[in-house]
């Protein structure tokens, strides 16, 4: 899932979240992010929140804190690209 305004990969506003070596993460703008500690390549159903809260990103599977971090600052992610779900503007990178 993604919400971004960039060319080929390159930062920009933006968020995402995506499942990267059976784990989900999460970032803002291509900063670090919360990465689940739990794998969710397990064929089941998962419940995934990614929620900002002023400076802190936080990481809820299944209705459960599994992981959170500290941003620099309050990103301002406002941008008018399309949401997408399933999908990448950085095919060649993803």
């Amino acid at each position: 899932m993604t919400n971004e305004q960039r060319v080929d990969g390159a930062a920009g506003a933006f968020f995402d979240v995506r499942v990267i070596n059976g784990r989900i993460r999460a970032e803002l703008n291509g900063g670090s992010g919360p990465t689940s500690t739990t794998l969710v390549n397990d064929g089941v159903f998962h419940h995934v929140v990614a929620q900002r809260s002023g400076t802190s990103l936080q990481l809820y599977l299944d209705g459960v804190l599994n992981s959170a971090v500290t941003i620099g600052s309050a990103v301002d992610i406002n941008n008018s690209a399309l949401f997408r779900l399933g999908d990448s503007v950085c095919l060649s990178t993803d």
